[in-house]
């Protein structure tokens, strides 16, 4: 709810007196389960536009059609899709009680833990840029790899830390005692 302060207008939807119609967490659920996949699907989809309009790399073969890479590429998904489908009907997760508004009880899935552990040391802030940091580091990448420069050199040290302070993050999380986060000071 702090978080919706801080944003504003646009943080006036994840107030708790937003609408009394529907709660709170309700309206987060609906976030997750519908708008974040659809901006997921516009994101790849502006992806795969600008691969087709730009090329799929700068030193690459101008001349090879757009379909010859989405072959291999829609092959790998679907055995993606294929060995998670068949992992989560052989080890489903297990469903947790509901949420209860106003009341922490439980962490997150592993691959958000650290998220949890950068408010956990640094508060609300923390857990507000780790993920500013990371998102930006990889808009920089595609402009700072470039082969043979000093800079990508850099920039792949500088993704190997990150990952290293993600692993470390995730297993302090997962072992550091569960802290209440609602209500925390700015």
């Amino acid at each position: 709810m702090a978080g919706a302060q801080v944003a504003g207008p646009l943080g006036a939807p994840f107030q708790p007196n937003f609408t009394p119609a529907s709660p709170l967490l309700t309206r987060m659920y609906g976030l997750h389960a519908a708008v974040l996949p659809i901006v997921l699907v516009v994101l790849l989809s502006l992806h795969l536009w600008l691969v087709r309009h730009l090329g799929v790399s700068a030193a690459g073969d101008a001349s090879t059609p757009f379909r010859t890479h989405l072959r291999p590429l829609g092959g790998f998904a679907l055995l993606l899709v294929a060995v998670l489908a068949a992992l989560a009907v052989a080890a489903p997760a297990p469903l947790l009680a509901p949420g209860v508004e106003g009341l922490e009880v439980t962490k997150p899935f592993w691959p958000f833990l650290w998220l949890y552990a950068a408010e956990n040391l640094f508060g609300l802030p923390g857990m507000l840029l780790a993920p500013a940091v990371l998102f930006g580091f990889l808009a920089v990448v595609p402009v700072t790899d470039r082969p043979g420069t000093r800079v990508a050199a850099v920039t792949r040290w500088t993704g190997v830390l990150l990952f290293v302070l993600m692993i470390v993050a995730i297993i302090y999380a997962a072992f550091a005692p569960g802290q209440a986060h609602l209500n925390m000071k700015m």
